[in-house]
């Protein structure tokens, strides 16, 4: 039995198996993961275009349908569950465009809505819990430059803005964290009726992992950088090949829109959390090191690019394109 998961899943599926029976349960999950998984990612997608255009939208949609393989191939496994590793960042994303967040108990509404949707997360599985709560934290760091890092306020008066922005959500997040453990370790406690018991359950999953605890972190994030992307004919083109070709054409378009306009301020809050939400994957491969290299798990792990990084990033490198395009056409045309 593996104890080292809350269950919440296991509850929904059987759910799905009661209603639907043995025979159609398996397509009935399948359906409902990959409905999930589109409707999660859809709304980062929409959010996404709010912040930039509609062209920008649609070449994010068109480069997870066609241009990323390895989320359509793993993103649908039962386990793995994506859609709800997108589940903590859209209630951000709801909480900065409601309306309470206008009002003076802001802080207390985005700290409480982050700890209900990190814990529905984390009642389904504990993997990439630093991965969760970073891409969670992505929309308020966006907010952050738009609203407040350019404003004429004292810097003390920002950074104070700043810590309760990013601090009630993140605190939110890690309370989450800690309850969903206590629900898990009294969850052990009614099966074993031992706390020591209950303890030593808990954390079966990290004794078996030092197995494979010589290996380094810098093993790890060059295992998931070489990692191919995508193949054209006979071009083999890895993820690091893909990150380096987007951040050197960002840095491009920047230089040019510098040069044409001596100012980037509009594109630095989507560029800033583009960079930051790198440090999302790459977390939890520092982090997990010996869980990304389980046999198993690191074939979906790989996953992890896209939660929400390479979707900033894609949204990033296009929308500052066509702006360069635009700007420089412009130009010519005067």
């Amino acid at each position: 039995v593996y104890y080292s998961q809350i269950g919440l899943g296991s509850i929904l599926y059987s759910i799905i198996f009661f209603i639907f029976g043995n025979a159609l349960s398996i397509k009935a999950i399948t359906l409902f993961t990959a409905l999930m998984n589109t409707t999660a990612i859809f709304i980062v997608i929409v959010w996404l275009q709010k912040k930039t255009n509609f062209l920008t939208g649609l070449a994010v949609i068109s480069f997870v349908i066609f241009l990323s393989p390895d989320l359509i191939k793993y993103g649908r496994t039962f386990y793995w569950v994506l859609w709800t590793w997108f589940i903590p960042m859209i209630s951000s994303i709801y909480v900065l465009g409601s309306k309470t967040y206008k009002s003076k108990h802001k802080y207390l509404w985005s700290g409480f809505i982050t700890f209900a949707a990190c814990l529905f997360r984390f009642m389904f599985n504990y993997e990439f819990v630093s991965v969760v709560l970073i891409a969670m934290i992505c929309p308020y760091i966006y907010y952050y430059l738009k609203k407040c890092s350019f404003s004429k306020k004292k810097t003390k008066l920002k950074v104070l803005n700043g810590i309760k922005l990013l601090g009630a959500p993140t605190v939110g997040g890690i309370i989450a964290f800690i309850v969903s453990f206590i629900i898990k370790v009294i969850e052990l406690f009614l099966i074993s009726q031992s706390w020591k018991e209950a303890f030593k359950l808990s954390q079966e999953a990290s004794s078996e992992a030092i197995k494979h605890s010589d290996i380094s972190n810098l093993e790890t994030i060059k295992l998931y950088l070489t990692t191919q992307w995508l193949e054209i004919g006979n071009i083999k083109i890895t993820y690091a090949g893909l990150i380096i070709l987007c951040t050197l054409i960002i840095f491009v378009c920047l230089a040019i829109i510098f040069y044409k306009e001596k100012t980037i301020r509009k594109y630095i809050p989507l560029s800033i959390t583009t960079l930051f939400s790198f440090c999302a994957p790459i977390s939890w491969m520092i982090l997990a090191t010996v869980h990304c290299f389980y046999p198993i798990h690191g074939i979906y792990i790989i996953t992890l690019w896209y939660v929400p990084f390479l979707l900033f990033l894609v949204a990033t490198t296009f929308y500052l394109s066509t702006n360069v395009v635009i700007l420089l056409c412009n130009k010519n045309g005067e």
